[in-house]
């Protein structure tokens, strides 16, 4: 916009500005118009200038010297268009305080539906003008901006080039003129903001969308949260897949960008990353919280996502699979219509990559004609290293994955309950290689992340001991290797490992030796621990039923083979009386 016509606050009120006010005070029209008809354009922008500082009535005095300009001629109206232009100038110009400003604001607004098209046109173009140059600094002139679209869409007919055009063409024209125009970094988030108030077709709103989404790439990574979150705002008018897209395939760009700096090392050791990692990874995370509140509030914006996701890994199926598309659908999961939803989409997913992965290892003429897929135990172990960067609303999902994975494709039980599953020429089958991957999640996920590795174990442990007709060599191992992992860690959980030891006397043989061999290690650090395992296979050894003595006497046994029992002066008391 034009700069400021100069008015600073000055010395004391003129005598030319006692008598508006005084006539203002008064409610006399007539009196104001009198006053304006001795002004020049300088002096009535000065009269206002001074008032907006000193703070009292600036609204009052704004719609007085509105309503008192001559209606129907052509000094009044370009009275009426200074006094727009020049309120929206003060407004950006930062100086008024909140409380003017938002009295000024709102005077002008309710006055704007007197003003003739043409003057709504011109004050319209004026908008353009300012943000094609950069004019927009704090975004508070534009509140006022969707009131003057909404009363331009109203006018009957209005000059356009050599024709005319209705109200609503009109605005059209405009903001596919804003729309193509360039926009400064700094003025974007203000426009996506106040586009939520004007009235726009499907059209118009695909324009406004497409110009935000291209802006991403502009701004700083810090910059993007507040502004997707405006687009999700907007998404209530439409275009959502339009806007999940644009905002998908962004993070995808940005961590491919990462990784091929990652895997560069000539770019990792000469140069400075792009993005820093731990940037990247607290905006995404960030980016995601945004998403899942704006579905907890638009559910037919969830579904349109599932619907995105589900389109997109029609041709790739490990495109759903990537770092920051997997975070997303997984914290989709805390929205519980959507939870049950998503776990099958997931398991179809990643059971689909592994055989599509399987098929094309075993066809020459695939893997000439396609590209290596990526791996998909790669990509969904990428989220969960990823997730250590403040990602706590994606770690339960991802336990939940881990789980749902273990429990649909472990080893199903054959004849007299063995496991009916097994490799061929040690090739895993893919539902071998999803068990695995669960497997890997949860164990990922235990070293990682503190706060639920209490909830692993205790799940891990729960499947051990109640479901002794199923195989359950799975869950053995990967107990295994979670007190492999980290023994000390896993001592400030070992009461829930004690408690699994009163279930022994129930268990199978089998299960007893695989899970005594699994915590073989805890018992090494863990003097308590290997004196309740005695007391209770101790107790075992004195039941009616056989299977418990069997079981009691496989405990000793590895317990004979594995520590110096007998002896010992450093055993406990309990321990020496074995």
């Amino acid at each position: 916009m034009e700069p400021p016509l100069p008015g600073g606050p000055g010395p004391a009120p003129a005598q030319g500005d006692r008598e508006v006010l005084a006539c203002v005070g008064a409610e006399d029209r007539e009196g104001v118009r009198r006053c304006l008809e001795g002004m020049g354009e300088r002096e009535l922008a000065a009269l206002i200038t001074r008032q907006a500082l000193r703070g009292s009535n600036t609204g009052t005095m704004v719609r007085a010297i509105l309503r008192a300009s001559p209606g129907g001629r052509e000094d009044g109206t370009c009275q009426r268009l200074l006094v727009y232009r020049h309120c929206v100038q003060l407004l950006e110009s930062g100086d008024l305080q909140a409380e003017v400003a938002a009295d000024v604001t709102g005077t002008l607004m309710l006055e704007a539906h007197r003003l003739p098209g043409g003057t709504l046109a011109e004050l319209a173009g004026c908008y353009v003008d300012a943000i094609k140059g950069g004019g927009i600094a704090n975004g508070k002139s534009l509140e006022l901006f969707p009131t003057i679209l909404t009363a331009l869409a109203s006018a009957q007919s209005l000059a356009y080039g050599k024709g005319q055009l209705s109200g609503e063409e009109y605005k059209k024209q405009l903001i596919n003129t804003l729309c193509s125009s360039r926009w400064e970094p700094k003025c974007v988030i203000h426009l996506a903001s106040m586009f939520r108030d004007v009235p726009v077709s499907v059209e118009e709103l695909q324009f406004v969308v497409e110009k935000v989404l291209r802006m991403f790439s502009r701004l700083e990574l810090q910059e993007l949260p507040p502004l997707i979150y405006q687009l999700l705002l907007l998404s209530a008018k439409g275009c959502k897949k339009l806007i999940l897209e644009g905002i998908i395939i962004f993070f995808n760009k940005q961590d491919q960008l990462q990784r091929e700096e990652q895997m560069d090392t000539e770019s990792t050791e000469l140069e400075v990353a792009t993005v820093p990692q731990e940037q990247l990874r607290h905006v995404e995370g960030t980016v995601i919280l945004h998403i899942v509140f704006a579905i907890k509030l638009d559910h037919d914006l969830g579904r349109e996502l599932i619907k995105c996701l589900k389109a997109g890994q029609q041709g790739d199926s490990s495109r759903l699979l990537c770092s920051f598309n997997m975070a997303l659908i997984l914290s989709v999961t805390r929205i519980h219509r959507f939870e049950d939803q998503v776990f099958d989409l997931l398991k179809a997913t990643i059971i689909k990559s592994l055989k599509d992965s399987q098929f094309q290892q075993n066809s020459r003429f695939l893997q000439d004609l396609m590209p290596t897929p990526s791996s998909v135990s790669d990509m969904i172990l990428e989220t969960v290293a990823n997730s250590v960067f403040g990602w706590d609303h994606v770690t339960q999902a991802l336990v939940q994955m881990g789980f749902i994975l273990m429990d649909s494709f472990g080893p199903k039980a054959g004849p007299f309950g063995k496991a009916a599953e097994t490799s061929t020429n040690g090739i895993r089958s893919p539902s071998q290689q999803a068990c695995r991957l669960g497997a890997a999640i949860l164990l990922q996920t235990f070293k990682v992340h503190e706060p639920i590795r209490s909830e692993i174990l205790e799940q891990v442990l729960n499947r051990v001991v109640t479901r002794s007709t199923l195989p359950i060599n799975h869950y053995l191992d990967l107990l295994s290797d979670i007190v492999v992992s980290a023994p000390l860690i896993l001592l400030d959980s070992s009461s829930k490992v004690i408690e699994a030891f009163d279930h022994l006397s129930y268990l199978p043989l089998s299960t007893v030796q695989g899970l005594l061999k699994a915590i073989r290690p805890l018992l090494k650090v863990s003097m308590s621990m290997k004196d309740s395992l005695i007391l209770v296979l101790r107790k075992a050894m004195f039941s009616s039923h056989l299977d418990s003595r069997k079981s009691a006497v496989a405990g000793f046994l590895l317990l004979l083979k594995n520590f110096k029992v007998l002896g010992s002066l450093a055993s406990s008391q309990c321990t020496q009386s074995v």
